[in-house]
């Protein structure tokens, strides 16, 4: 990277500008003296995404040579280019997300665009599910990244709306949370909750008294279950 002291033409006959930066590669001259107005400030070493890779670079450099600041652009691999002066890679080079059948993304609008024929505005949420590759666009970024938890006939969860604070209870199948649903933590008294982790067996245990020192807290957001003797 190249920076001009005053205003001249640089031997390649373009007009720079006092303090105008520009990037100087094997394409333009295999070797390469700065003329005494030209000050090299910068080695910039090449970039390089294989196909399973992608970054987004920040205020990336238009085609007037001028920076477009607050913007963001997407590369995507197989390519190698040089970050021009004033860019910057927002989270370094990122692989490929890979969604298998059983996995999901939840991700929000950043800007304004259509999405296949939706328009989605700024705040959107939505969700891709698997199985896929996944490369997020500039418009877009991702919230969370989700695993279908798979229940037994006995097993269940509490799912709640984060709309309408409706709870319901999902039992007895593989359920994979939406981008507009959470785990909801059912509370119950602290005499319930010491009978609940006691992992005492009804059967085997009807006549005991201590409970397990040992025994672990219950997760809350599943369904309540407990195993009743028969009489």
């Amino acid at each position: 990277a190249v920076v001009s002291t005053q205003s001249t033409g640089d031997r390649f006959g373009v007009d720079r500008k006092s303090g105008e930066q520009w990037l100087i590669t094997i394409k333009d001259s295999e070797a390469f003296i700065p003329d005494v107005h030209e000050n090299v400030i910068q080695v910039v070493n090449i970039s390089t995404l294989t196909n399973r890779q992608y970054c987004v670079i920040l205020d990336p450099m238009g085609e007037d040579g001028k920076n477009k600041l607050g913007q963001r652009k997407l590369i995507k691999g197989e390519k190698s280019f040089f970050l021009q002066p004033g860019e910057r890679l927002e989270a370094g080079i990122q692989d490929v997300h890979i969604l298998g059948e059983d996995e999901a993304i939840i991700v929000k609008a950043v800007l304004p665009f259509k999405d296949n024929g939706v328009d989605r505005q700024p705040g959107n949420l939505w969700m891709i599910r698997g199985a896929c590759e996944f490369i997020p666009s500039v418009e877009m970024e991702i919230i969370d990244r989700r695993k279908a938890m798979p229940l037994d006939e006995n097993e269940g969860i509490y799912v709640r709306d984060i709309k309408t604070g409706k709870v319901r209870a999902v039992v007895g199948q593989t359920y994979v949370l939406n981008q507009a649903e959470e785990l909801w933590d059912k509370p119950l008294p602290e005499q319930i909750e010491k009978l609940l982790s006691a992992e005492v067996d009804p059967l085997a245990d009807r006549t005991a008294r201590a409970h397990n020192k040992d025994a672990k807290a219950r997760q809350k957001h599943k369904v309540v279950s407990y195993r009743v003797p028969h009489n």
